[in-house]
């Protein structure tokens, strides 16, 4: 089973003129928010909470296309992956 980072590493070699975060961030991590815009307070508890937590292990079934419209981020479009 190959790794989120191996995939994302390799799959813009596909798309060459897409690459992630428009070239931005060469090294990106790949990565799942969790909490946001909430209180100091309220990322600590989060942060305790997940503490005990990771790494996580799991699989992923689909990967979302999101689109910002200026307010929030929308799914646009889910691409399944196949079973391994």
């Amino acid at each position: 089973m190959r790794s989120w980072r191996t995939s994302r590493r390799t799959k813009p070699a596909s798309w060459p003129q897409c690459p992630p975060y428009a070239g931005r961030h060469p090294d990106a991590t790949p990565h799942a928010s969790v909490v946001y815009d909430r209180t100091e307070a309220e990322y600590e508890d989060v942060a305790r909470e997940l503490a005990t937590r990771l790494p996580l292990r799991t699989r992923a079934a689909a990967v979302d296309l999101l689109v910002y419209d200026g307010s929030r981020w929308n799914v646009r479009e889910r691409f399944p992956l196949a079973e391994s």
